[in-house]
């Protein structure tokens, strides 16, 4: 199993990727348009990824790069394609790695409304209200 930064290094880029799958598909040739009355062939097209061919593969000369490019081929196919961030990044509710200072997260995290719905924070608040003490910071 490779590491990110090694199947990074070992997959080709995108862009030598798509010129190589264009080259390889064969032009359209337009159909002309007196032959209307003729029966139309139907040709079933199977859903598959698009594949080089072995002529257009790169050949390496390094024992170990040829490795990893083919286990890197059969992870690629194996796995589905990931479009924009992972799960892990999606996550509403996380703790921020910027700090962005706003009395709304600020109220929101330690203000009165937090310490009502946690029990530690209702415990704090009876703290509090035995000594006489009124209002919270936040």
């Amino acid at each position: 199993m490779l590491c990110l930064r090694c199947s990074r290094l070992a997959r080709p880029s995108p862009l030598s990727t798509l010129s190589a799958l264009r080259s390889a598909l064969p032009k359209p040739t337009p159909s002309p348009i007196s032959r209307p009355s003729q029966s139309r062939s139907l040709t079933l097209l199977t859903a598959t990824r698009p594949r080089l061919a072995s002529s257009q593969l790169e050949i390496s000369t390094s024992p170990v790069l040829s490795a990893l490019t083919t286990q890197s081929q059969t992870t690629s196919s194996t796995l589905p394609p990931q479009n924009g961030p992972g799960p892990l990044l999606l996550v509403r509710g996380a703790k921020r790695d910027t700090y962005d200072p706003s009395h709304r997260v600020r109220k929101r995290r330690h203000g009165f409304l937090a310490r009502l719905r946690s029990r530690t924070g209702k415990k704090m608040i009876n703290r509090r209200r035995t000594k006489g003490r009124v209002s919270i910071s936040h």
